[in-house]
């Protein structure tokens, strides 16, 4: 996604059903971006850090795709879809153990699953059990918190940002909240 343009994978000739839901799932993802992202307000309520900036960006478009899941049942399967071929590709199925560079994708399954009901793709099910016992005494009352700001993405923002501290994540330098 870069401003008004969006880049999808190309489509095969003879695609199975699993590689169109992938594909419009894709699309979906992007299209519910550009619907209820506002880069101003993202960018305003930023925080710094080394992790910080990552889990931030993941959550937010997790709320994106929530907004959409909820209101279509085929958006969901179709984000569902992506997000398995994803976390394939990347081998999270294959996940033995913790470690830092998948826990903001376990922060994002676990906030899909609170303002969707989804559950984790299958890819992502070892990921997700071996982070939800770390992570869930710890942000289980900011992922509630996310769920009932979702409509409001500066309020969810703000809730992003506790979320953070609660897993007690450098936010870097202190950025203005306002968005004028």
């Amino acid at each position: 996604l870069s401003g008004q343009r969006v880049r999808l994978p190309i489509p095969m000739r003879d695609l199975q059903p699993a590689d169109v839901a992938h594909v419009r799932g894709e699309a979906d993802a992007q299209a519910l971006k550009l619907k209820y992202h506002n880069a101003r307000v993202h960018s305003a309520q930023m925080p710094g850090g080394d992790v910080a900036p990552t889990l931030y960006d993941v959550l937010e478009q997790a709320r994106c795709e929530a907004i959409g899941s909820n209101k279509m049942v085929g958006v969901n399967e179709n984000l569902g879809a992506a997000l398995e071929e994803r976390y394939r590709r990347q081998g999270l199925h294959r996940i033995t153990d913790r470690n830092d560079a998948t826990m903001p994708e376990a922060v994002r399954l676990m906030a899909r699953q609170r303002l969707t009901g989804a559950p984790p793709p299958p890819a992502a099910r070892a990921l997700c059990e071996l982070w939800e016992p770390v992570l869930k005494e710890k942000i289980d009352k900011a992922l509630d918190e996310l769920g009932e700001n979702l409509l409001d993405q500066e309020a969810y923002g703000q809730a992003v940002r506790k979320l953070l501290q609660d897993l007690d994540i450098d936010l870097g330098a202190e950025t203005s909240t306002e968005t004028n």
